[in-house]
Parts: C-alpha cells; structure tokens; sequence
C-alpha cells in the first residue's frame, strides 16, 4: 500500500531477531545550562538510560562538577537517555529540542557522545486578596498546564498555598499555555465566606519569572444545608461523615475544587453550616472497626438554604461474572480496574484458575471504564459486544449485579520504521530524518517515541485497531499531542490498521 506520506508493509506474523553477539557500547556527554545564549556545565544533573524496548533502567550517573557523565558497558541494542535536574527542564536532548534521545548502538561505535541543555524551569509568585483588598490565607493556586490547544486537554498541574499575607510562589513551570486557578485550600476555611475566581489563562516562555501578579477572588453566598440520614444503621463505634464534592461546571479545564465534610451524630443527622452555592455529588462514608464502606447519596443542587434534608443511600451496585482468556494469553490470575467515569473512584476486580469467575457488590452506581493492570494482557470483549479496544465502559444501575463476560486478550501488535527526509533522496539514495518525535495516535490516547540516529522507531504492544502516526522536527512529546498540529500536517499523515498479531513496518516522511 502506497501512500503519498511514506509505504506501509504489513508482515503476518512477528519473528523474533536473532541475537548476535556485539562490544559492549559506551555514551559519554556533557549536560549543560543554557540561558539565553550562554551555556555552562551543570553539575548534579541526574542521567538515566534505559532498554528501548521494555522498562529496563540500564544506569543512573550524577554529572561531576564540569557537567560530564559517563556510561560504560551497554548492550548493543537501542536505548534511551534523558537528563534532569530539579527546577530545570530539558531543552534539548542531543542535536534535537527534545526531552530524551534515542540511539541504536548495535553497531560498533554506533554509540559514543550525546550533550544535553537543560533551562530554569518558570516561576509564578504573587498575592491573593479579596475584593476588598484584604488578604487570604491558604488558598490554593494551582497552574494546569494546556496540552491542546484546540480541546483544552489539560496536563500536568503545579500548585502552592498562599501565606498569612496571601504570598504564594509555584515553581517548576515548563514553557506554554496555563490556566490559572485559585480555590480554598481545605473544608476548614476559617473565613465566614467562601471565595472563587475564574480560570485565567497564563502564557510562559522558557525560565520565565512572573513576579508580583495580584489574584482577586470574588465573594461567593455559602448556605446552611442540613437534616438526615436514613435507611443506615449507625452503631456504637462507628464514625459516619458526609463528603460534599464539588461537580465542575462543563468548561472547566481545571478541577481545583475542595470538598467539604462533616460528621453524622448517632441518629444521622448532619449541618453543613457554610456550604458555598454549586452542584454537589455526595458521599456517606462509614468507618467501623475492621472495614470502611462508602455509599452514595442523592446529588444536591445548592442555591440557597436547604433545611431538614431527609437523604437515603443510593442502591449500591455490583459486578459478576467470569474472565475467558484468549489463546496466547498465559494461565494467571487476572485483575481488572473499573475506573469510574468523571470521578475518582475506582475498584480492583480479580479472576483465577480454575474457572477465573468473580463477585463484588461495592460498587458505586455509574459509568466505569474497564482496564487492566498488566501490560501483557487487555481487555478486548465485554459480554456480546462488538470490540472494545483498550478497555470498555459498562454502566452500573442502582441495585443492580450487572452479569459480565470479560475477554482478556494478548494479540498485540507492532509498528515500526524508519523516516524518510522530507528534502528526498541525495546522490540516488534515500536520506533517512534522525532527531524527530514520532507520534502513533489511536485507540483512545497518543504514544509517542524519538526516532534514532538513523531514523528508525519502534512502538510494542500496539493494542488493534485504527491509528495514525506522524512525525515532526524538534517537538516535544507533550507539543505533538495537539490535534491542531495533526490537522496542519495532514498530508504528512499516515493513517492505517493494526491487525491482531502482526508488525506493520512504515517508511514515514518527516514533517518539515
């Protein structure tokens, strides 16, 4: 199959390599610090390398203090280095402006130096008052830093308190789009009201220090709800509370929200005196001596006082049924995640020999995707369902045991290849793009890998399905999670299938 991005060969059936005996390869470099342009030895940087394939950690170096690091005796196969240092993110790794380098040392010599630049990562400080200038103490600033800028898929998030003077400073900022948000710290609030403030948008560059920036939130009306609990029996040495977690409006990107709790008395009455206005999901959580059960509660709609509240639990619900495991997947006891859905609950479900059946009623009433634990294996069928991919979601009634039949699968695939440059051929030979990142998207998330020296990749365990796969010029691994970017390459994109148990080897165009 042709394409005007790169050619696709399929191979039916996976052969593994023979392996020949080689010299053991050496890497040596230096780890610099750059600002601006002037770059300096850093000392104390962390570099670690690994097996390409798989998640052996083959060596961790601290540099000395001229920035040098040294590894000897590696195998002769592809590897991994990256480089790190508190505060600091990677710039570039090698000749590329990226988090790690990857390098094949099968060949003699193949492997010798690589040289990493290593920026300040940013830093934002500043003061939270409120509207009337005062200012507030423990409240949480948090940076949620944007992945794509066309969904708003939020990444990793970096948080501090503020001060008794409301002073607050979040360090470790890589460069890019942030959104901005300030919340209460704690249920114990010490104020007689509650505050917010609107997510903000923030833009970093590289070691960028935004000093001084003054975060004003509003006031908001808290309420009194109050009243009962029934339809659980709550005896002498239980402890019983009601957690209030906050639902996120539908736009939010940051889920920066405190919950709030308080006990129940003996007969199950409860009073949140200060209960700030949203939309609430509820939990009854009850503690006795050898074992903690949580029950769900109505949802609650705050928008003003709300007393002698009478609340019933939710019907809990559960799961049965069996595992059937696939040929090639080996004899083994199987735990299964069910993740729910917009929240964070979460339960573990196990299976063994002989019959690999299972039970368990503790569930919450909701949508809960079903993962696995194990790399070696996923979940393929979920009863008479058509195929699920990289899990599948089952919807959990109250009251109900929902009866399942869950296929556990091993038919994993593989795509590699090489890039071709995009200038083309040189002298009449192809000219292959080393220094790129590589990005396989499909089936529900984006992998991504740096391409070798000599322009090969290598993606294991490719769950079946359809993908796409696109490769771009000094872009970090979190850059190529854009799905604008995606779009803007289109004609450099490949799209193809995955069959169950086969190797598809591409010669993809890098992007220029």
């Amino acid at each position: 199959m042709q394409s005007g991005a790169g050619l696709i060969r399929v191979f039916v059936s996976l052969v593994a390599g023979i392996p020949c005996l080689a010299a053991p390869s050496q890497v040596s470099g230096t780890v610099y610090h750059r600002q601006g342009k002037v770059r300096s030895p850093l000392a104390q940087a962390t570099v670690t390398v690994w097996a390409a394939v798989g998640t052996e950690v083959l060596g961790v170096v601290k540099t000395d203090a001229r920035g040098r690091y040294q590894f000897v005796d590696l195998p002769a196969d592809k590897i991994i280095l990256r480089a790190g240092r508190p505060g600091y993110f990677t710039r570039k790794a090698g000749p590329a402006h990226d988090a790690e380098v990857s390098l094949d040392c099968s060949a003699e010599g193949a492997c010798s130096h690589v040289d990493f630049e290593l920026v300040k990562a940013g830093v934002v400080a500043g003061q939270v008052v409120d509207d009337l200038g005062d200012p507030l103490q423990d409240i949480e600033v948090a940076l949620t830093r944007i992945l794509s800028q066309e969904r708003d898929t939020p990444g990793k998030s970096h948080s501090g308190s503020t001060d008794d003077r409301g002073i607050f400073r979040v360090a470790g900022l890589e460069p890019g789009e942030y959104i901005l948000q300030a919340a209460e710290a704690f249920a114990g609030f010490p104020h007689d009201v509650s505050y917010a403030t609107p997510e903000t948008r923030l833009e970093l560059e590289e070691g960028t220090d935004v000093e001084g920036l003054q975060i004003v939130m509003r006031r908001i009306a808290r309420h009194r709800v109050s009243g009962a609990v029934q339809g659980v029996a709550l005896s002498a040495g239980m402890a019983a509370a009601i957690e209030a977690l906050p639902v996120p409006p539908a736009d939010a990107v940051s889920t920066l929200r405190p919950a709030r709790t308080v006990k129940l008395d003996e007969a199950g009455a409860f009073s949140f005196w200060n209960l700030p206005a949203g939309k609430y999901t509820l939990n009854l959580r009850i503690a006795r001596e050898d074992s903690r059960e949580t029950l769900r509660l109505p949802t609650l709609e705050v928008d003003r006082d709300l007393i002698g509240l009478v609340l019933e639990p939710v019907p809990p619900t559960g799961v049965a049924g069996f595992v059937k495991l696939e040929k090639g997947v080996a004899p083994q006891r199987v735990t299964l995640l069910f993740a729910a859905v917009g929240a964070q609950e979460a339960r573990t479900v196990s299976a063994g020999p002989p019959d690999y059946r299972f039970e368990q009623s503790d569930f919450l009433p909701g949508a809960y995707q079903v993962l696995t634990h194990s790399e070696e294996y996923y979940v393929k069928r979920i009863g008479e369902g058509a195929e699920s991919g990289p899990g599948g979601r089952v919807n959990l009634a109250p009251g109900e045991i929902r009866s399942l039949e869950i296929v556990i699968a091993s038919d994993f695939g593989v795509v590699s290849g090489r890039l071709i440059h995009p200038e083309g051929p040189t002298g009449g030979k192809e000219r292959w793009a080393s220094n790129c990142r590589v990005a396989l998207s499909g089936q529900g998330r984006v992998r991504t890998v740096p391409a070798d020296q000599n322009g090969r990749f290598h993606f294991n365990n490719v769950l079946p399905g359809e993908y796409r796969i696109g490769a771009w010029w000094d872009l970090s691994e979190e850059a190529v999670r854009d799905e604008a970017l995606w779009k803007r390459s289109a004609d450099f994109v490949i799209a193809f299938p995955v069959e169950p148990n086969t190797e598809v080897e591409i010669d993809l165009r890098a992007t220029p």
